[in-house]
C-alpha cells in the first residue's frame, strides 16, 4: 500500500479532512532546497516513489548552472534532515496533511509508550492503517519505537531511553491507577492499596510486582507491613501524564 492508496481508502472510510497549518511540520529551507523539494514532488507524482538518480536528472533539467554546483550538498542535506526519504512518494512537509497521521501523532504525544493495539482502540482504525502511518512517521524522524516482548511502543524522539519502560507501563490503565494512588499516598500499605483498587488479589499482586521489579515503586517495611513508595524521579513524569489527561476516559 502506498500513500495514495492509503489516502484513497481513508477517503472511502470518511477519515480525511482539511489539515490546518500545524499539520505541515515543515523545516526552515533555503530557496534552493525548496526548489529541489518541488522537483522531487514531480518525480514522486510521476513514479509514486522517490529515486535519487531520477531526482538528480530532473534537477539538471530545471536548475541553472549556479544552483547545480550545490546540488549534491543540498540533496544530501534534505535526506539527512529527512525532508525527503528514498522510495517514498511523499515529502516531509506533506506528511501531516493526512488526517489519520495527525491523529496518531497527537495521540503518541499525549500518551508516550502507546502500542499498536492502543492506537487502534482509541482511534478506531485498523492494524494496516496504523502500521503504514507509523512506519512513515518513523522514517521521517517524527517518532521512535521500542519493543517490549511482542509489543511495539511509540515515542517522540525527545523521550529519554531510561524513561521508556515507565511510559510504556503507564499506558495500562490499572498500572497508572496504582501508581497514581501511591503518588498521592506515599507509604500506603498493601492492604489499603488493595482496597482502593478492587481487583482480585492475584491480579493486583502481579501488577504491583511488575511495578516493583521495573524499579518504579519501592517497598519499605514499617512495623512488619509492606509500604509502597513511588521513586521521586518518576513523579514529574507521572504528573505530566495526568496533566495531559491520560485516563480510561481518553477518547
Amino acid at each position: 500500500m502506498d500513500d495514495e492508496d492509503c489516502q484513497r481508502k481513508e477517503a472511502k472510510d470518511g477519515n480525511t479532512g482539511k489539515i490546518g497549518p500545524r499539520g505541515s511540520f515543515d523545516l526552515n529551507l533555503s530557496p534552493l532546497e525548496k526548489k529541489v523539494v518541488r522537483i522531487a514532488r514531480k518525480v514522486m507524482k510521476q513514479d509514486h516513489s522517490l529515486n535519487r538518480i531520477k531526482l538528480v536528472s530532473k534537477c539538471f533539467e530545471e536548475l541553472n548552472d549556479k544552483e547545480l554546483k550545490n546540488l549534491e550538498r543540498v540533496i544530501a542535506g534534505l535526506f539527512k534532515k529527512r525532508v525527503l526519504v528514498l522510495k517514498r512518494a511523499i515529502a516531509r512537509s506533506e506528511l501531516f496533511e493526512n488526517a489519520n497521521r495527525r491523529r496518531i501523532m497527537e495521540l503518541i504525544t499525549r500518551i508516550p509508550g502507546i502500542n499498536v493495539s492502543g492506537i487502534m482502540r482509541k482511534l478506531d482504525i485498523n492494524f494496516g492503517t496504523v502500521r503504514w502511518h507509523t512506519e512513515l512517521m518513523e522514517e521521517f524522524g517524527f517518532i521512535k519505537t521500542r519493543w517490549f516482548g511482542n509489543s511495539k511502543a511509540f515515542y517522540l524522539p525527545g523521550i529519554e531511553e531510561k524513561n521508556e519502560e515507565f511510559y510504556y507501563l503507564m499506558t495500562d490503565d490499572t498500572l497508572l491507577d496504582i501508581v497514581s494512588r501511591v503518588r498521592k499516598n506515599q507509604g500506603i500499605t498493601f492492604n489499603k492499596l488493595a482496597k482502593f483498587m478492587k481487583l482480585d488479589r492475584l491480579t493486583f499482586s502481579r501488577k504491583l510486582s511488575d511495578l516493583v521489579s521495573s524499579g518504579i515503586l519501592q517497598i519499605r517495611y514499617v512495623i512488619h507491613q509492606r509500604c509502597y513508595y513511588l521513586f521521586e524521579r518518576y513523579m514529574p513524569l507521572l504528573d505530566g501524564l495526568l496533566h495531559a489527561g491520560q485516563s480510561k476516559t481518553t477518547p
